[in-house]
């Protein structure tokens, strides 16, 4: 029993005193808490990919914003660095906007201008944030991130891409808000769309209102612009100038269709009527919108046609002139 027992224990000392297994040294790695990614303008983008292959975002438009919530992890050693570059600065930019956390984390001699942080306290984990500004559309542009850890020199950094494609900005949309209009002299109208607008026929002597609505989507509106094919066949008609003067600038020019805004807001909605004054069976008028978007994506149009029949009612289309 006694030999049982000092064999045990002979055993049991030659096991504590065996050397405990290295641990594989490994570099830095990257984790993204979420697979989406909010915007500036309000749009949640996917996120896909691995380490391994790299991530890629759904495409950004240009002109927005998209903030990165992002893991570092150095694998049991301390980081010391952190690299953000982008493959085109000319058509996106990388932004750092928590200051305070920022200056918490990183010592002065980091250059965040040029994407450069170096740690100012030995740990192995961090939490980085970035926002991915995307100046003009561009299916090429992307973000190398590098992390550097105090592990040995073969394994001392870890890197990731990302892509982040950008698409051209949406230019500003038109709506109607109803496709049913009823006229001074009680006929029903249908606003019908095949190729372009189309308006059922307007009665000489007639005269038809409707609205249209305008939406920058991403952007603030600047300008809209209504212009008819000419004033002899059809008029327009806006509200009082002293309404109209409540949202538009004085630089606009109701008498020819101008109307400036202060791109101060997304979406207007301007009512007008057109009195029918002479047949023509191809009258349209053209509707122009421009939004602040960047690199002159921000400019729509389209046309609205009302072919106009004679009645021989020239009533009120004399009182018109």
């Amino acid at each position: 029993m006694i030999r049982l027992l000092s064999f045990i224990a002979v055993v049991s000392l030659l096991w504590a005193c065996k050397p405990s297994a290295k641990v594989e040294e490994t570099a830095p790695k990257f984790y993204f808490p979420t697979d989406t990614v909010l915007t500036a303008y309000r749009d949640t983008l996917r996120l896909s990919g691995d380490i391994k292959n790299g991530f890629k975002l759904d495409s950004i438009a240009a002109g927005d914003t998209a903030t990165f919530h992002l893991e570092i992890d150095g694998v049991f050693h301390p980081l010391t660095e952190v690299w953000l570059s982008l493959s085109d600065p000319e058509a996106a930019e990388l932004l750092y906007t928590d200051t305070a956390y920022m200056n918490s984390m990183f010592l002065p001699s980091s250059d965040y201008a040029g994407g450069k942080f170096i740690l100012s306290q030995k740990q192995t984990r961090i939490p980085f944030t970035f926002q991915y500004h995307a100046k003009k559309a561009d299916k090429r542009v992307g973000v190398t991130i590098t992390a550097f850890s105090e592990a040995s020199e073969a394994n001392k950094s870890g890197q990731i891409q990302l892509q982040t494609p950008a698409c051209q900005t949406p230019a500003p949309e038109f709506y109607f808000p109803t496709d049913t209009l009823y006229t001074e002299q009680n006929d029903t109208l249908l606003i019908r769309y095949s190729s372009t607008y189309r308006l059922d026929a307007l009665q000489t002597g007639d005269a038809v209102g409707l609205a249209i609505i305008v939406h920058g989507v991403h952007n603030r509106l600047k300008q809209l612009k209504i212009t008819p094919d000419n004033t002899t066949d059809a008029t327009i008609v806006y509200p009082d100038a002293s309404e109209l003067d409540k949202i538009f600038l004085p630089s606009s020019d109701y008498a020819n269709g101008v109307f400036e805004m202060d791109s101060s807001f997304y979406t207007l909605q301007l009512p007008f009527r057109i009195q029918a004054l002479q047949a023509n069976e191809d009258f349209g008028i053209t509707f122009e919108a421009t939004s602040d978007a960047p690199h002159g994506y921000g400019k729509s149009r389209f046309e609205l046609k009302t072919p106009i029949k004679d009645t021989g009612n020239t009533q009120v289309a004399e009182s018109q002139h």
